[in-house]
């Protein structure tokens, strides 16, 4: 549960000091970004062993740094059926949810299995370079999204997030120059940077007061658990890696229906 309650946490913080709640979890993607590139070095050198257990320094190291968090002041808290039912009950809620878990679609999938089959199709160098572009543009979507969300709202910014994840993985699975699908993967700043952040505002925005945090956790619960779980599974029923065009087609296709269930949400 740490994700959702951290968003929890940054969100209060947002509203209370009119911070940012984007330049915040970016941080999160910098350390992805860090960790991605350094810990392919750290195992041949050293061994998983030595992984591993900076793994777990790291988890102490956030662990103690937790008590540094300011403290919200303590409030009745609903049961958890009650927190699900009043949250399932609200219209928004649903939508966002919905239309997160049909972008999880090509999320999930490019997660998976995107790094294993650019490998065999064009090398260490290009897989590489192409994921750390689009966490690099996630990063800094997610610095400026405040601006952003304040000047569209968040159902346009879920759109626009919806259609650049439509035309990344349509351009992914047709166009066959690896230099285009690698520069095509900047998309992802759109895709997951300005969803995650419109998403989370807008859920923020449509939750009950007392079962905000509550709205956080469903969300990581249903677009990033139930949600991955379908996607792949629907890929591993397409072929795997042997079917990636026809599994990014049908991302485009999810993300595209996901903006369409976004219609009746409030800007």
């Amino acid at each position: 549960p740490v994700g959702a309650l951290s968003d929890a946490v940054c969100l209060a913080w947002a509203e209370r000091t009119g911070g940012a709640f984007g330049r915040v979890r970016a941080w999160g993607s910098l350390g992805y970004l860090l960790a991605t590139l350094g810990i392919a070095n750290l195992n041949q050198r050293l061994g998983h062993g030595f992984t591993l257990g900076l793994f777990l320094v790291l988890l102490g190291l956030g662990a103690a740094f937790t008590f540094a968090l300011p403290a919200a002041p303590p409030r009745p808290t609903a049961s958890l059926w009650h927190a699900f039912r009043r949250l399932v009950a609200t219209p928004a809620v649903r939508r966002v949810l919905l239309a997160g878990s049909l972008q999880q679609m090509g999320l999930a999938p490019y997660d998976a299995l995107y790094p294993t089959w650019m490998l065999h199709r064009a090398g260490g160098v290009w897989t590489g370079a192409s994921i750390a572009l689009g966490v690099v543009c996630e990063i800094a979507v997610m610095v400026w999204a405040r601006p952003w969300l304040a000047r569209v709202g968040v159902r346009r910014a879920l759109l626009q997030s919806f259609g650049a994840a439509a035309l990344r993985w349509v351009v992914t699975a047709l166009v066959p120059s690896v230099a285009t699908v690698a520069l095509v993967q900047c998309l992802h700043g759109l895709a997951f940077g300005l969803y995650f952040v419109a998403a989370v505002e807008a859920l923020d925005r449509a939750a009950p007061e007392d079962v905000r945090a509550s709205a956080q956790g469903v969300h990581y619960t249903v677009v990033f658990g139930a949600g991955p779980s379908l996607a792949l599974g629907l890929a591993g029923a397409l072929g795997g890696l042997g079917a990636m065009r026809a599994i990014f087609l049908t991302a485009a296709a999810a993300s595209v229906l996901a903006a369409c269930t976004l219609r009746p949400l409030p800007p």
